[in-house]
């Protein structure tokens, strides 16, 4: 059975990515308090109020209040933060914010996810307190977030809590190679409903336990680029395999019937306008270094297009990245193409 957890904010920005200005010091943070209600397999497990602070249209979470709402463990060791999705929440949610403007200061902790660091996700520092974008942070996690418009409601699927497991019949001499994942993906299709390996795309390998045959690697369905909005987790001990994944094999023969439209579809002129529209956020004290373009789908099958522009400061202080949500002047709904 999936497990998912829906996250209702009262805020209708979460797609908005902020314009920062490089030439000062410091951000001015504006203190908000939303809604939070969160919903596991059809029932709610949280419901009150979450205080985040706004900063330039983007709003920004404590890191240990997301690691409460989503159950994740937050540690700090000198100027290094860990999350380990492994390992259940102890935090409490933080307090009401005062009603007071705060300065919001660009944070350059190191930031490690499940062993992986992650240099390219931007943080403030208000108060002494790490504060994060929740859409960046499931993004590195690997939770698929969907925002439903409609609604006013941030999905979060969380997919790493059931796990599965495969026994190696074929080749009882089966090793995994992190250089050559072919063998892997061929036992995976042979023995996961659902899954293909060219749908499935490998989007990371983790090395967990140095020194030895420990790994994780992350899954994620896309055709012609388009991500879908599902994913899956597996887990790799010598010739021992664990997985958890977030769709069914209903989900997959739906987003494979989407596949003529997807190779047919061409969106290049909306890229390179969102690309420029990205390019102005960024102030006269950086540079661009390179351009991302993510193509997404969510749950309804609308198409998504979102661009990363990571800058370099001239001062040389360090590099920082910029994100920006593309608005269709056309509804791209796979269902009605």
């Amino acid at each position: 059975m999936k497990r998912f957890i829906t996250i209702f904010l009262g805020f209708a920005m979460f797609l908005s990515f902020s314009h920062q200005s490089y030439g000062s010091d410091f951000e001015q943070a504006l203190p908000y308090s939303k809604n939070v209600k969160v919903i596991e397999e059809g029932n709610y497990i949280f419901s009150g109020n979450v205080s985040t602070y706004n900063i330039n249209g983007l709003n920004y979470f404590q890191l240990r209040d997301l690691g409460s709402i989503m159950d994740f463990s937050v540690e700090y060791s000198d100027d290094t933060i860990y999350i380990n999705t492994g390992n259940k929440s102890h935090d409490q949610l933080s307090g009401d914010k005062d009603n007071d403007s705060k300065q919001a200061v660009l944070s350059n902790e190191r930031l490690f996810i499940d062993g992986i660091e992650f240099n390219n996700i931007t943080s403030y520092k208000i108060d002494g307190y790490n504060y994060y974008s929740i859409r960046e942070i499931c993004d590195a996690i690997g939770f698929p977030c969907d925002w439903n418009a409609k609604e006013n409601t941030i999905i979060i699927e969380k997919i790493f809590d059931e796990l599965h497991s495969i026994s190696i019949v074929d080749d009882g001499n089966f090793i995994f190679n992190p250089e050559n994942i072919d063998n892997l993906n061929e036992i995976l299709e042979k023995n996961i409903d659902g899954f293909d390996k060219k749908l499935f795309k490998a989007q990371f390998v983790n090395n967990m336990v140095d020194g030895k045959n420990v790994y994780e690697i992350f899954y994620i369905p896309e055709i012609n680029g388009y991500r879908f909005p599902y994913s899956m987790l597996v887990f790799v001990e010598d010739n021992k395999i664990n997985y958890s994944e977030s769709f069914d094999i209903d989900d997959v023969e739906k987003m494979k019937s989407f596949e003529d439209k997807l190779l047919n579809l061409n969106i290049d002129k909306d890229i390179e306008i969102a690309k420029k529209e990205a390019a102005k956020q960024v102030s006269e004290e950086a540079y661009i270094d390179y351009q991302e373009v993510i193509k997404t789908i969510d749950m309804e099958f609308n198409l998504h297009l979102h661009i990363k522009t990571v800058c370099v400061d001239k001062s040389g202080s360090g590099r920082f990245v910029l994100g920006y949500d593309y608005e269709f002047k056309q509804n791209y709904n796979l269902n009605d193409l």
